[in-house]
């Protein structure tokens, strides 16, 4: 093994490796670190999808599936702690932001915790996990999140500790390969991916489909994986849209439909930094969104269609917009392309890199 060029070894701890935002940002910056130098170690429950993209590159501990604040979990991190001897703990998620925190604080490590949320997130979700986590926030060293209103939440709750803003990064030369380049067709194929949750609210998309005539020749695929796959399903039912809307569950190499899609939809209620979105605007394809601060932190009228949360009678009206104005959407993707330019996975590492070495007075 080749002599390590940097002094910074750093232990990430995340619930799992499955498929998910926080997780495919931790697998960019993890190998991005190792290929920098850095002495990289992952503590997780259990493992999952992006496991494999780790596998032979860093080095991946499993602790113990056990959820919540369980103090085996405690017990593992701290025993792997002692035995990596990292010089910063990073957290990913609540329950890793308490049990990193609580550890970091026991062994009296320099912790960075992560912010992939939003403020709506906290009031509808995980309540309790969430009141532990703030208590704990107060002593890390830094809080990382990667949206302005992740900070701004966090800023109001705790003041007093450092924040940084650190975009999410996106695989451009992945996305590359299948980015899209003719916006006129006469098949009209829409997406809409993400995890099949209320959150997504993806019945605000199924019902738009049903309000645009059955003349316009138009198809839908829902691209995902959640506990509300059923519910999705027995709306399309319902609604007699089967022949129109597609429930598609493995959704891992959701970008080979940017070439032949139309628009991508994301009518989601709240949000962090969306990775769908991101990826989507890569590959130069069009945005329909929700009118929510997430997205209009990213996007502007210019780079996407707004339409009112929950409207879907709006949303038909965005869709048939899009379809019948190709130069537009073609002039809308561009826009949007140039937003996320700077997003790369090479700044994503640069950013914390600074972090890490200011903390560290190195």
């Amino acid at each position: 093994m080749k002599k390590k060029l940097n002094s910074i070894n750093i232990l990430h701890v995340i619930p799992t490796l499955a498929i998910g935002g926080a997780e495919k940002q931790l697998v960019f910056l993890a190998i991005k670190q190792i290929n920098q130098g850095y002495d990289v170690n992952i503590a997780v429950r259990k493992k999952g999808f992006f496991y494999q993209k780790l596998k032979g590159k860093v080095k991946v501990h499993v602790i113990g599936d056990y959820k919540f604040i369980d103090f085996r979990l405690l017990f593992n991190l701290l025993r792997l702690i002692k035995l990596c001897k990292p010089s910063i703990i990073q957290s990913w998620l609540p329950q890793m932001n308490v049990l990193g925190g609580i550890a970091s604080l026991i062994t009296n490590k320099i912790w960075i915790s992560t912010e992939r949320v939003s403020k709506k997130y906290y009031l509808e979700k995980f309540r309790l996990i969430n009141f532990f986590q703030e208590i704990i926030l107060r002593f890390s060293s830094a809080l990382v999140a990667n949206s302005k209103n992740g900070c701004l939440y966090w800023k109001n709750k705790i003041p007093k500790i450092n924040f940084f803003l650190v975009k999410n990064a996106i695989d451009f030369k992945s996305i590359n390969k299948f980015k899209k380049k003719k916006y006129l067709t006469k098949k009209f194929e829409l997406i809409s991916v993400g995890r099949f949750v209320e959150q997504k609210s993806f019945s605000t998309v199924i019902r738009a489909i049903k309000e645009i005539s059955p003349t316009v020749n138009i198809n839908l695929k829902i691209i995902g994986y959640g506990n509300q796959k059923n519910e999705i399903i027995d709306l399309i039912n319902k609604l007699n849209l089967q022949k129109r809307i597609k429930v598609i569950t493995n959704g891992k190499n959701w970008h080979k439909s940017l070439r032949d899609t139309v628009a991508l939809i994301s009518m989601s209620k709240f949000e962090g930094q969306p990775n769908v979105l991101l990826e989507a605007a890569a590959g130069n394809l069009p945005l329909i969104v929700s009118d929510i601060p997430e997205h209009k932190e990213i996007f502007d009228k210019k780079s996407a269609i707004f339409v009112p949360l929950d409207n879907f009678k709006k949303l038909s009206e965005a869709i048939l917009f899009i379809i019948h104005k190709p130069g537009y959407a073609k002039k809308m993707a561009k826009v949007a392309r140039v937003k996320i330019n700077d997003m790369t996975i090479e700044n994503q590492f640069t950013s914390y890199d600074k972090i890490y070495k200011n903390l560290l007075k190195i």
